[in-house]
């Protein structure tokens, strides 16, 4: 175990009083290498990556807690990315080093093979401001009912955090870290199950993905394979706060110069 806030970790020590105890990832990873077959990360954001990276090159099994990489440098050495995307965003007092109160990013995807291109929206942020610059409106019309953000309904937040997948026969909307799915519009889909895929495995949780690929099984769900192209494209526009072309290692073309120093 390893925490530099001995204060704070002090109760999670006495519950193990026989495993070593660190202040120095570097040091626990060197003296106990023979004896860890797996890492967690759930440090301050800005030492994710770097505990990570260290972890995996030691050959260790590493689950490593949102986000990914404090900027596109560090996303780039967790897996090397080779996909082409214009990324637009539009920030709140963009931040280097930390990340803006609100987020309005939009990525394009071009066509790729038999795959047609994709726009990809998110956004982040207080109600208020979402209001304001429309946000909530347009995800209403697309719902086709009054979004439940503490504001409206029974005012429990239901429908605060989801993802709208919208295709062109229908819309699929799913809750929180899409726990459930709903099909829209509701009566053209009547019938039709959603409690589980049938097409895919059904995930276990995160952390049961992951102690059952350290046994040998299929890869997590949110492996770093599949996540990191997410990561660079949420850091770029966190960081750039501007359009920028981005393919594999390099930014095509960006408004702000220190975008390239990314």
């Amino acid at each position: 175990m390893c925490d530099m806030n001995e204060e704070r970790v002090a109760p999670s020590f006495k519950l193990f009083p026989d495993v070593p105890k660190y202040q120095d990832f570097r040091k626990m990873l060197d003296e106990m290498d023979k004896q860890i077959d797996a890492v967690i990360v759930s440090t301050p954001d800005h030492t994710h990556a770097v505990i990570s990276v260290r972890a995996m090159r030691m050959g260790k099994h590493v689950f490593c807690e949102k986000p990914l990489a404090h900027n596109v440098y560090e996303a780039q050495l967790m897996r090397r990315v080779k996909v082409i995307m214009r990324v637009k965003a539009e920030c709140y007092e963009v931040d280097e080093d930390s990340y803006p109160r609100w987020e309005i990013v939009q990525w394009d995807f071009p066509p790729r093979g038999e795959m047609p291109p994709v726009t990809v929206y998110w956004y982040r942020g207080p109600t208020d401001v979402l209001k304001e610059k429309g946000i909530k409106q347009r995800l209403e019309e697309t719902v086709g009912w009054q979004l439940d953000w503490g504001d409206v309904g029974e005012r429990k937040w239901r429908d605060w955090a989801g993802s709208l997948l919208v295709g062109t026969k229908g819309v699929i909307y799913g809750t929180g870290h899409s726990a459930t799915i709903e099909l829209l519009p509701a009566a053209k889909f009547k019938g039709v199950d959603t409690k589980r895929p049938t097409k895919l495995p059904l995930s276990r949780g995160p952390k049961r993905d992951w102690f059952e690929a350290c046994q040998g099984g299929s890869p997590p769900w949110s492996n770093f394979c599949g996540i990191r192209r997410t990561a660079n494209g949420v850091l770029l526009a966190r960081q750039c706060g501007d359009a920028v072309s981005w393919r594999s290692f390099g930014i095509r073309n960006c408004q702000r110069n220190h975008c390239q120093s990314l």
